[in-house]
Parts: structure tokens; sequence; C-alpha cells
């Protein structure tokens, strides 16, 4: 009974995980793999919690002990029951003291011991070839990928150090270790290009941020511990593919672009292997089994990239603990048997048997199979409705009776309520006809209006309580009463999916008034989960010609209620693009685009509002909040660029741009923004200062004189020259220093006296002797 017991509990939570996972299918990567992260957790820490959790006792009668109880059947099994031969009888021999020494006889824990010892073998086995691996591999110490390792390790937020190794040509990527963990390059990593460099260096560091490696050990253990149950393994390889989407996620929330990313990834797993002994004990980065599934995800642009917060990471831990330990008090008891009164069957009426409106625990499954095959699954307080159908099905204006099938179609669907009453009704098409068939408790009855009664209401429960012909039943819904009574079906309702197809139609419709637009959106925003359902509501109504600006405000203000990143960011841009982008307008997507933490999405956002900003003006305070906040360098500077080619900016807006491009850390990135603000505009007494203290904080000598250079050849004036002669001296190439100078002094910048002390004081400074000579030589001044 313990095993079996247990088996049970680990089943509950590996289920319970699996639909929670399922209801998260298009949010965080993250978030899942958090989910079977706890769920592994929760099962290995079952037995020890066992001891310490309330005790939930559950009685179970013993088998010698069970009444003969007549089952009710559906009329078309009674041909079975004929041909199936007179009933087993239990044999007296077998006494429950029988059956509890059969299980714990002595082979049954040897077994699973044996079992968990060959598992973990396997995982140290894979441990010390990882260490053999390591021996045989070259450390990278400097150079340009220890350089890009770096900055990958900073642009994540990594502050433990981090080994990088270069292995054979065909290595796989991976990383192991969690004190110092190691990242290993295949050899010819040197010669990638450095975008798939910098791609597979995120990607590897993202498995070390997110402590891949101890919980893929985790998730090993538990195998090991309870081998002998399928759900363990298959939680362990849906952590392990999460874990990649997961990873995936950090790389595109930096501004990698998917396509390309999607191709690195597709070469590697061509090309590279990595060794089945090391593959429990590391960390690989792409392996083919599951690529076409990461492919997909990397360039589906509806996904969410954003990783987990510590408050939802919390959220989801209290919460798993509170399935976990009432699970692991669950304790099986025997029951004492006692005289079983006769079945309490409610009298048929014209209704369904149970409550459906209640809000009580109800849970409901919607499998829709190749178009064809559907099957729902509803539970409520002990009852249970439960569809199945093939093909076309059309019901009649009323939803009593089913109007129409295809060929080869039916429909089934059937009630059962806590003291096992049921009512079953049954159509299929014959020939020209549909066949009704209805049943009470199994046994079959004339189609009625009783039948029809019951019908009409278990079909409104499945409309309730599934997403079953939604687009379908609002449209008639829609043609009978309009959009009233589209809004009184939807207080009704309890899903998700269904409230969104039926908000969804009446949103797309023409002129809606400003009530019932106020009405969507505040049923939408209460009543609709789904990010991408509620992101479809709220786009479809900034659509719409006839809201005044006030509503089409709060429609924006709803966002804020999205949680995926891209799909907030395609009703904000809907709202930037429509029309005029009045000042509220602008302000109210600014604001929700402020909280879009995804780098990419954001910046769409900013490039569809900084086109239809009013030309000549500062920038919005909002855009510059929002503007700031961009995570990625890479999209902070093409928003930036963007907005400068609309030339629409006074020189107030071309100073605000000059303060965010110098928050810019990439060099290249900043470099291309203030490239941009030459190419488009002359520095004045209001940008200069801002563009000169962007480009003294940069590093690199080569970009810095570059820059200087493209101002020397946008005919400066005085001052704008005088500004350059000082920002050379930050240069530390002595070349480059040198470069800039010979190019005023080519120009023929240098045309005052106070210029030309300045420039003689600029070459003076240079280090190089031969460097010095070259730029005083070029204004015509004797070397020293």
């Amino acid at each position: 009974m313990t095993m079996l017991l247990l088996a049970l509990k680990l089943t509950i939570l590996f289920a319970v995980a699996a639909l929670v996972s399922i209801g998260l299918r298009r949010g965080r990567a993250a978030t899942r793999h958090l989910v079977w992260g706890l769920a592994l957790a929760g099962a290995l820490a079952l037995p020890a919690l066992a001891t310490v959790s309330p005790r939930v006792e559950v009685a179970v009668l013993p088998v010698e002990t069970l009444p003969s109880i007549e089952t009710p059947f559906f009329a078309d099994d009674a041909e079975r029951i004929k041909d199936a031969g007179p009933p087993l009888a239990m044999t007296p021999a077998v006494t429950r003291q029988d059956a509890r020494g059969a299980v714990t006889i002595a082979w049954v824990p040897l077994l699973w011991f044996g079992g968990a010892i060959v598992v973990l073998s396997l995982v140290g086995l894979s441990l010390l070839a990882t260490a053999r691996l390591a021996r045989r591999t070259t450390p990278v110490l400097g150079g340009i990928l220890h350089d890009e390792l770096e900055q990958a390790r900073t642009a994540l937020g990594i502050r433990r150090p981090v080994r990088l190794l270069l292995g054979h040509d065909q290595a796989m990527p991976m990383t192991w270790g969690a004190r110092r963990p190691q990242v290993l390059l295949p050899s010819e990593a040197v010669d990638w290009p450095a975008e798939r460099r910098r791609d597979v260096l995120l990607h590897e560091l993202a498995h070390v941020r997110r402590m891949d490696w101890l919980s893929q050990l985790g998730s090993r253990v538990v195998c090991a511990a309870y081998w002998w149950h399928p759900l363990a393994w298959y939680a362990a390889r849906r952590l392990r593919e999460e874990r990649e989407l997961a990873c995936d996620d950090l790389v595109l929330a930096q501004g990698t672009n998917p396509a390309d990313y999607a191709h690195h990834l597709l070469a590697i797993a061509k090309r590279l292997r990595a060794a089945p002994a090391i593959a429990l004990a590391s960390v690989a980065m792409a392996r083919p089994s599951h690529l076409a599934g990461r492919l997909l995800a990397v360039l589906d642009g509806s996904r969410e990239r954003a990783g987990m917060t510590r408050r939802s990471a919390g959220a989801a831990t209290l919460t798993a603990a509170l399935v976990v330990l009432p699970l692991a008090g669950l304790t099986a008891v025997a029951a004492r048997p006692g005289p079983m009164g006769p079945t309490v069957v409610p009298s048929i009426d014209t209704n369904t048997l149970c409550n459906w409106g209640d809000t009580g625990n109800a849970s409901a499954s919607h499998s829709n199979i190749d178009g064809e095959h559907v099957t729902i699954q509803i539970a409520l307080d002990g009852c249970e409705l439960s569809v199945r159908s093939r093909g076309l099905v059309r019901f009649t204006d009323d939803e009593r009776d089913v109007a129409d099938l295809g060929m080869e179609s039916w429909f089934e669907i059937e009630e059962r309520d806590r003291h096992r009453a049921r009512r079953r009704a049954e159509f299929e098409r014959r020939d020209d006809r549909i066949v009704r068939r209805w049943y009470v408790d199994g046994r079959e009855a004339a189609w009625d209006a009783a039948a029809s009664d019951w019908f009409h209401g278990a079909l409104l429960v499945t409309f309730r309580r599934t997403s079953y012909q939604a687009a379908e039943r609002a449209q008639r819904l829609y043609a009978q009463g309009g959009g009233a009574a589209l809004l009184a079906e939807v207080e009704q309702m309890h899903t998700s999916s269904g409230i969104t197809a039926y908000l969804n139609l009446f949103a797309q419709r023409d002129r809606i008034g400003s009530d019932d637009a106020r009405r969507i959106t505040r049923m939408a925003r209460q009543r609709v989960s789904s990010s991408s359902g509620l992101s479809e509501i709220l786009t479809s109504l900034l659509r719409n010609p006839g809201l005044d600006d006030a509503v089409r405000a709060e429609i924006v203000q709803a966002t804020t209620v999205i949680s995926s990143s891209s799909a907030r960011a395609g009703v904000l841009v809907a709202a930037a693009e429509y029309r005029a982008l009045t000042p509220a307008i602008a302000d109210a997507v600014l604001h929700s685009a402020s909280e879009i933490s995804s780098a990419s999405a954001r910046g769409q956002v900013l490039t569809a509002v900084g086109a239809r900003l009013p030309a000549n003006q500062p920038l919005p305070a909002a855009y510059m909040q929002a503007a700031r906040g961009i995570s990625s360098s890479s999209v902070q500077g093409a928003v930036l660029v963007s907005l400068l080619e609309r030339d629409r900016l006074n020189d107030a807006g071309i100073a605000e741009v000059l303060e965010l491009a110098g928050d810019i850390s990439s060099s290249s990135e900043r470099q291309r923004v203030l490239q941009a603000v030459l190419a488009q505009h002359q520095l004045t007494d209001q940008t200069r200062e801002p563009f000169f203290r962007a480009v003294e904080d940069i590093a690199s000598s080569s970009t810095k004189g570059a820059l200087l250079r493209a101002v020397m050849a946008s005919s400066p004036d005085a001052a704008t020259t005088a500004r350059v002669l000082v920002v050379v001296g930050s240069i530390s190439s002595s070349s480059e220093r040198t470069n800039v100078l010979v190019q005023a002094a080519g120009a023929g910048l240098i045309n005052s006296p106070t210029l030309r002390a300045a420039y003689e004081r600029a070459a003076e400074s240079i280090a190089s002797r031969s460097e010095r000579d070259r730029a005083l030589r070029a204004l015509g001044l004797r070397a020293t």
C-alpha cells in the first residue's frame, strides 16, 4: 500500500504540473521551467514531508468487505455483457494479509534500490567524463574570445568568474559547474562570425546565470529515486526542454535577431555533437531531438521573452508548497464497512442534474484533434459533463437540438451527478436523416420535451465553461440579439478563450458606441486571462472609427494588465499608428511601454511613437523615461537612430537624444547614434555639449577618433572645432589623435590664433614623437 500511495502522490503532483504548464503554454518559458523544477523538488521532498505534514486520511474499503454493486450501463453495452461469460469469483484464499505480504516481499525494495544505483552510477560516470574532458581542453585566458565572454557576462549581470575552454572542432557548446562554471566551445569558434560567437556565449552564460547545471543534476537525482515512475522521466525531459527555451528567450531579450539566432542553432545542431558519456552531467546548447520546437519558439514573435521576477518566483514556490504539503500528508486507512442503502436518484425534470451555475471548483479540458475529433470533460463538486464529437456539428438557433451533421459525423453529450444518476444524448447521421438516442440512467427512452430541455441545459453548460464553438455561437447570438446579447452572455461564461471570442467579435463591428467600448474594455480586463486574447480585443477596439480620444486612452491604460511584452507592444503600436497621435494617447502609450521588460518589444512601441511625434518639438518626458529603460544597447540605438532619421526634432529634442545616447554602453551603438545626429544636424550651442559628453565616455580610441573626424568633415563652426581640439586629448591612441588633427588642419578649420594655439597644445600632448611631428607638420609647425 505504501508504494502504491507514493505512486499516486507522484502522479497527482506531476499531473498538476502538466496542467499548469499547459495553461502557461503561451507564457514565459522561465515560468514553465520553474513549475517543473518545483514539481521535481516536491517529488523528492514527499517522503520527508510526510512525517511533518498534517495527516489527511482517505478511507479505503478492504477487498473482502466490498459489497456487490449493480452498476448502471448503457443499452448498447448489453450485447457485449451477454457474451462475456460468467463473472469471475474471488478466491477465498487470497486474503488481505496475503496481499500485504505480496507487496512487501524483499525483492521490491531491492529492485527499487538497484534501479536507483544504476541511474546514479550513470550520472557519476558522466561527471567523471566531464572532468576528464576539462583536462583535455585548452583554457582561453585572453584574446577576442575572452573579451567577448566578459562582455556577454556583463550583459547578463553574472558576477561569478566563468572559465572558457576550447575543445575539438566538433565539440558541442556546453557548460557545467556551479561555484566556478566552465563553458566549452569548439576550437572552430575562433573562425565563427562575431554574431554567432556572441549568441552562443549568451546562451551558455544564460545557463550559468540560471544555475541550470544544478537543476539538471537535481532532476537526475529525482529520476534515480523514482526510476520506476514514467512521469518522473517526463518531468525531467520537460524541465530540460523549458530550460533551453528560457535561455533562448534571454538571448533574444538582448536584441538578437530571431532569424539569425535560429540559423545559428540549426548550424550548430547539424555540425556539432555532444559525447553521450557527458550528456548527463553537462548542459549542451543544441540537441537535434528537440530542435524543431525550439526553432518555432525562437521565430514566434508573440512569445513572452522576459524572465521570472523574484516576486513571481516566490509566489510560485509558495503555491507549490500549498500543493505538496497536503499531498505529502495523504494517508490511506481502512474504512469500516457498513450497510449500503439504496442509491438516491433525483427525479427527472427539465433541467440538468447538477447546478452548473455554481462558482465551485470546476475544471475543464478541451482537446481538438486534427480539427475532426472533440473531447470535453467538465467536473464540478462531484458532477461530470462529457462531450465527444466528430466532424461537422451544427445546432438549432434555440440550441435545443442538433440541426445538421456532416457525413460520417456524430455528437454525444453525457451528464453524471454525485449520486450516479446519468443522462446521455447521442446524435448520428444516417443517410439523409439525424438519428437521436436518449438515455436515462443507462436505459434508452423516447426523445421528448424532457430530453430537449436537458440537452439545452447541458449544451449551455458546455458553451459557458469551455470555448467549444465559441466563434460560431458568438455569430449566432449577435445575429439574434446584437451586442447586448453577446455582453449578457459573457457575464455567464467561465472560460477566458470563449470570452475572448465573444468580445472580439463585438469589438470588430463598425461604429461601436463609447459606452459599449468601455464595457468591453472592462470585461476584457477583468475576465480575459490570456495576454494574446486581451491584446486581440483591445487592438480591435482601437481600430474602431467611432471612438473618441478619451475612450482610446482608457483602452490603452487597460494594456497595463497584459503580462506578455510582445502582446502589449502589439496593442500600443496599433494605438500609436491609428490616425493622429494626440498628446493624451501618446502619454498613455509611453507610460504603458515603460513597463515592458522586453527590449525589442519596447523598442517597437517607441519607434512607432517616434514616427508620429509632432515636428520641431522636444521629446515628451514619458518618451525619455521609456527609452532610458531599454536594456539592450542595439535596440536603444535603433530607436534613437529611427527617431533622428525622421528629422522631426528641434535642437532641444536632439539634445535629449544625445543625453540618451550617453547612456548606451556599447561603443559601436553609441557611435551609430552620434553619426546619425551629425548626418541630420549641425551642432549648436544647445547640442554641442551633450554630443561631446557622449563622445568623451567612449573607451575605444578608434570609435572616438572616427566620430571626431566625422565632426571635422561636417564643416563645423569655430566653437565646435575648439571643442574637438579639447576632446581629442582623451584619445589614448597616438595615431588616432594625430589623424583627427591632420584632418582638421587639412580642411582649413584652424583659421584663428586661438584655434592654432589649441591645435598646437593638442599636438604637443601626443606621446609618440613621430605622430606628434606628423601632426605639427600638417599645420606647418616646426617639430620639437
